[in-house]
């Protein structure tokens, strides 16, 4: 997805479903933090909550930029032509992006320390997660006719191990403990939802209908489960599936559109 195209998107919480009992909180009312006439956009909070990294216009492309929670002391950290999301390292001193006239991975010290190079293939190349140590990255790599590939990129030594490069996209993510990787595998015209290893062995389908994709955060807090949408009825609709193998659980059933769904940090809700 083009930069602009991500940065267009404005989250709006449509609905939340139970998954364990207990009172649906209120939702706050907003706060208009930049100021007023800016373009920034592409938040993303730093993992304990006190900072920000987002995009603003610059000169040459657009500037990642990261300021406390409340947008005050705001430094520059890159001026490149820098696009895509921000990845927050876990313990929140680094960020990871993709920027550069070739697209590749970078990664910047909020700290001030030197901004490093991680990749240099010709294709296009992005970050997708961090695992729990903050040592490696999963990223995706486009090469030749649009192949996609998915990788481990291990931060220190510029290493790469592939995951998976086949007909669709599957881009795997860490479970809250890193023992585990889920997936959405496209193949032709399905979709199915699978789990491996840390390290994308051992693969093992979860799902048969051939509509289904993982959420953007799909593991449950306690790693238990995964969360996902399925088409199966003609309408998305979101579903839970037991990563130990028990069947899948439809949680809604209306006439409507059900979609981005994403848990609460207790696990208790879904949004």
């Amino acid at each position: 997805m083009k930069a602009w195209m991500r940065a267009g998107v404005v989250a709006a919480l449509g609905a939340v479903v139970g998954c364990r009992g207990a009172e649906a909180p209120a939702t706050p009312m907003e706060t208009v933090l930049s100021p007023q006439g800016a373009t920034d956009w592409g938040p993303v909070f730093s993992p304990d909550g006190g900072h920000v990294a987002y995009w603003v216009p610059g000169s040459n492309g657009t500037v990642l930029t990261v300021a406390r929670a409340d947008m005050t002391g705001a430094i520059s950290l890159d001026t490149s032509s820098a696009t895509g999301s921000a990845f927050w390292s876990p313990d929140g001193r680094q960020v990871a992006y993709e920027g550069g006239p070739n697209i590749d991975i970078w990664l910047d010290s909020v700290q001030g320390g030197a901004r490093r190079q991680l990749t240099t293939a010709a294709g296009l190349e992005a970050p997708v997660q961090w695992d729990r140590a903050g040592k490696r990255l999963v990223i995706l790599t486009t090469g030749a006719g649009g192949k996609i590939s998915i990788s481990i990129l291990t931060v220190a030594t510029k290493k790469t191990v592939p995951l998976y490069s086949g007909p669709g996209v599957a881009v795997p993510l860490w479970s809250p403990d890193g023992s585990r990787m889920a997936y959405t595998l496209f193949d032709g015209d399905k979709s199915t939802i699978w789990v491996a290893d840390s390290m994308g062995r051992n693969a093992r389908q979860l799902t048969h209908e051939g509509f289904e994709q993982r959420a953007a955060k799909p593991w449950s807090p306690d790693g238990k489960e995964l969360l996902y949408t399925s088409g199966r009825t003609g309408l998305p609709d979101v579903w839970v599936v037991p990563v130990n193998g028990d069947s899948a659980r439809q949680l809604t059933r209306d006439i409507k559109s059900d979609s981005l769904p994403s848990w609460s940090p207790d696990g208790k809700w879904i949004a």
